[in-house]
């Protein structure tokens, strides 16, 4: 279980990375069926609002759609490798994209993934990228090894995320939701303050907020069960 993101047009569309490929679910989680052409290990899933042009990235595999996610095709991006364990959208900027490259560190994209330049370095030990919007400007965040890092210049440094631990975060414009075993933490302030939501459905592995209503919220369990929430987490219904 790699990625987990909501639609940017359709809160009841959400799609699912994994080691081979991906899942996507039209009615809100409850039945889900193989992208056309996604193969791979989708380790990040980038499906940035008011754009067509989507992207998938993980170990070894770099997949772009331009009809908005219907198909997948694998290209050959311009950075120094494909083993990239973070891949996210701008949440500032159209066409801009952030990619975290083993071994090289932060890249960024503002031409839709055509051009990277290197934007910093990260954890070593990163799995995963989002981004939110705090004060009209882009908050990176890597889920790490070693815990959540922050950063507020577009790469250049980093801080850590005490309050959340080592939780998978995943963020909605300035809505930044983190999940962790029998917790969902949500922040409505680009992750500069968070709430605590209990989640007693078992091990909450992913989460993806909506971009078109940042309340409704989806988790996927450690055993592979989607829950989904419309008032930000305060109360959840199977969704399958």
């Amino acid at each position: 279980m790699h990625a987990l993101q909501v639609s940017p047009t359709d809160a009841r569309t959400v799609v699912f990375g994994h080691h081979g490929g991906m899942l996507v679910s039209h009615d809100g989680g409850a039945l889900w069926t193989p992208a056309s052409g996604a193969r791979g290990d989708a380790m990040g899933v980038a499906l940035p609002p008011g754009s067509r042009t989507q992207f998938a990235a993980g170990h070894d595999i770099f997949m772009r759609s331009d009809d908005g996610g219907v198909t997948w095709s694998a290209v050959r991006p311009a950075l120094p490798g494909t083993d990239i364990h973070g891949f996210a959208a701008s949440a500032t900027t159209p066409n801009a994209f952030y990619a975290y490259v083993v071994g090289s560190g932060l890249f960024k994209s503002t031409d839709a993934g055509t051009t990277w330049q290197k934007a910093g370095d990260a954890s070593g030990g990163t799995m995963s990228l989002t981004v939110a919007k705090a004060g009209g400007a882009d908050v990176i965040y890597a889920n790490t090894m070693d815990g959540v890092q922050r950063s507020r210049d577009g790469g250049r440094t980093w801080e850590p995320v005490p309050e959340v631990g080592g939780a998978t975060l995943n963020a909605a414009g300035g809505t930044v939701y983190a999940a962790a075993g029998g917790a969902v933490q949500v922040s409505t302030d680009g992750g500069l303050t968070w709430t605590r939501r209990a989640f007693n459905r078992g091990g909450a592995v992913l989460v993806a907020p909506a971009p078109t209503d940042p309340k409704t919220v989806y988790v996927v369990t450690d055993r592979l069960e989607v829950w989904r929430s419309s008032d930000g987490g305060a109360t959840w219904e199977r969704a399958g």
